[in-house]
Order: structure tokens, then C-alpha cells, then sequence
């Protein structure tokens, strides 16, 4: 699977969801959609192409759905830091600045486009560094690893999945 667009953007961002965009070519890629990727689209679907404008209309969704997971969490944080009072409270919340993304793009069977984006934080050294050619997939790694659907047309996104602590 070869990615037929790599463009890249990097968002800083904070927990107060203020966020500011800079042109980064490292940390996206584009794929052009194959049934063989394990990503939930309906059946009714078709390929196309991603635009900058679109990439940043995907990233402002993406925003906001970081910052409701970030909200619910941090409730979870503060229970956690209850039992476990040396818990690490950073570890519940995603900060897409420290995340690579790739994208794969439909246009569902209302002729809506739809952009499925993974996301993965490299650690440890593991940079996966086939990350441009083929999606990332693991087994756990918790919110160091999710993906969301978004639809561009609606500004909304659907089955946030962010994976499980091993």
C-alpha cells in the first residue's frame, strides 16, 4: 500500500483546546482507500482525494474530539490519582501534538467525504518507520494509539476508538 499523497501538519495543542497550526511534513500521511484495510465504512463507498483545506477542516473536528476525550478523562484521572496516589495524571489525556496521523478517505454512500484517521505516538524509539507505507495496527498501547471517523460534510465525528491498556 502506497500512500499516494504525504503532506503533513503539526497542531500544538493545550488542554484549554486553543490550538495553532504550523505546515509540518513529518507527521501525516495520506492513503488511498482499499477494501483490505480493516477500517469500518459502509459497504457503499468510494475513493477520493484529500485537500489541504479539507485536511484542516478534519484537524478542527479532530480538536474538538480530543478535547471531549480529554474532559472525560479527566475524571477518570482524579479517581485514579485517589487509589494511586503517585499515578502519572498525564497519561489519561492525548496531546495531538505528539502524534502522527494517517489518513484514508471515502465518499460514503450519500456522497458525504468521509476521512477515517488513525493515530499512533511513537515511544520507546519505535518510530514505525513504515508508518507512510502501511497502517499502523497494535495490540493495546492505550491512547498512545486511536482513530475516528470523521464526516467533513457534517463537521462531525463518529467511533472514536482509542486502544486498550494491556
Amino acid at each position: 500500500m502506497q500512500p499516494f499523497i504525504t503532506i503533513s501538519f503539526l497542531f500544538v495543542f493545550s488542554f484549554s483546546a486553543k490550538s495553532q497550526s504550523k505546515l509540518d511534513t513529518s507527521k501525516y500521511a495520506i492513503f488511498q482507500f482499499d477494501r483490505n484495510i480493516p477500517v469500518t465504512f459502509s459497504k457503499v463507498c468510494r475513493t477520493t482525494v484529500l485537500t489541504p483545506d479539507e485536511i484542516n477542516k478534519a484537524e478542527q473536528v479532530l480538536i474538538k474530539c480530543i478535547s471531549n476525550y480529554n474532559i472525560q478523562q479527566q475524571k477518570y484521572s482524579t479517581k485514579a490519582k485517589k487509589s494511586y496516589p503517585d499515578i502519572d495524571q498525564n497519561q489519561f489525556f492525548i496531546d495531538l501534538s505528539k502524534y502522527k496521523r494517517q489518513y484514508l478517505t471515502v465518499i460514503n454512500e450519500k456522497g458525504e467525504k468521509e476521512i477515517w484517521i488513525n493515530c499512533f505516538r511513537p515511544w520507546n524509539n519505535s518510530g514505525f518507520n513504515y508508518w507512510r507505507k502501511k497502517i499502523v495496527r497494535v495490540n493495546d498501547g492505550g491512547n498512545y494509539f486511536f482513530n475516528v471517523i470523521i464526516n467533513l460534510a457534517k463537521n462531525k465525528y463518529y467511533k472514536f476508538s482509542a486502544n486498550g491498556i494491556g
